[in-house]
């Protein structure tokens, strides 16, 4: 075969352009997704303020650390994409550094599973100073009626304050707690893997991604789920005694309509192996849409211990039979 000299030089020609135009569409590629990603990781979480209010009452003195209280959102917020609607359940935790005792938000209850969040200050105002707070504008606004604000308003010389922080944390039930804190972002995540060619983006260490409507189904495909799991922090009653943490394993479950029961037979289980159970904070159960958010909620946990011993007890929910045997009443008195 006969190759002419034209040909030849078209043909190195060629090959040229298209390695360039290879090199140019990788280059491109590569830039797009390490933007993308650097965009995801700028906006991974927001810092807003929210207003909690605490369900349990919470006391260094006697509390263990690293025990964990029930709280309600109070006042209905945003942080970025994430809607925090009022009355949103979370825990606050009992933190201690040091001498220094503190409560921290730690987690919230979104879209159906227990996102991750990390607060940076808080102030605290007691019922009674609520309760004072109240008169007092009820005062003011019949201050020009007669006299009728001062008889309306008498001093309160007793008002019990709320200490969120220092030597000695002491918050009543029904406290208000103002955080300031950060709530990671789902739309960073989803972004980054939009932009990247449909892939998985990575979840920042830990934090749990509040799973949007519209990627429910993905992200239960993604993570295994839906799944429950239950913990209990058990003290003692005994000065010094370390405190205990109890985990389950991860359990697959269709939905939470069954969580009382979870929570039964769970605490009849820790109850079996620990005689200082009446010691406890209540634990309870959780439910997570995905593995990976239950999964990254419980390795928190696990690395935020506070002196507490973490016992992996490998539990799964399994069903009614492990609650005990129903009690019948004694014909003779009815007992």
């Amino acid at each position: 075969m006969v190759c002419y000299p034209w040909f030849r030089q078209t043909a190195k020609r060629l090959s040229a352009s298209l390695m360039l135009g290879l090199m140019v569409f990788f280059v491109s590629h590569d830039v797009a997704v390490t933007a993308a990603a650097a965009g995801a990781q700028a906006v991974a979480s927001v810092s807003t303020t929210i207003v909690m209010r605490l369900v349990d009452t919470i006391r260094s003195a006697t509390d263990p650390p690293g025990k964990q209280y029930r709280a309600v959102v109070a006042q209905a917020t945003t942080a970025g994409s994430v809607s925090i609607p009022l009355n949103t359940g979370g825990r606050i935790t009992l933190a201690q550094s040091g001498g220094n005792w503190s409560a921290q938000l730690t987690s919230l209850s979104l879209n159906g599973q227990m996102v991750l969040v990390t607060s940076s200050g808080v102030s605290a105002t007691s019922p009674l100073q609520q309760a004072r707070q109240g008169v007092q504008k009820l005062g003011g606004l019949l201050g020009g009626l007669g006299g009728l604000g001062n008889r309306v308003a008498p001093p309160m010389t007793a008002v019990a304050n709320a200490i969120p922080t220092g030597p000695n944390v002491v918050l009543a039930a029904g406290t208000v707690l103002t955080f300031t804190a950060s709530v990671p972002q789902p739309l960073a995540q989803a972004s980054a893997g939009s932009n990247a060619g449909q892939s998985a983006a990575p979840v920042a260490s830990g934090a749990v991604p509040v799973v949007a409507n519209a990627t429910n189904v993905a992200a239960r495909q993604a993570g295994g789920g839906p799944v429950g799991f239950c913990e209990i922090l058990v003290g003692s009653p005994s000065p010094g005694a370390q405190a205990r943490l109890y985990i389950s394993a991860i359990f697959d479950v269709p939905n939470d309509n069954d969580r009382y029961k979870w929570e039964q037979a769970w605490g009849y289980y820790v109850q079996a192996r620990d005689k200082n159970t009446a010691y406890s904070n209540g634990g309870g159960c959780t439910f997570s849409r995905t593995r990976t958010g239950a999964q990254q909620y419980l390795q928190n946990r696990k690395n935020n211990l506070a002196g507490a011993k973490l016992i992996e007890t490998g539990w799964v929910y399994t069903g009614p039979e492990q609650l005990p045997p129903p009690v019948h009443p004694n014909p003779a008195n009815g007992k």
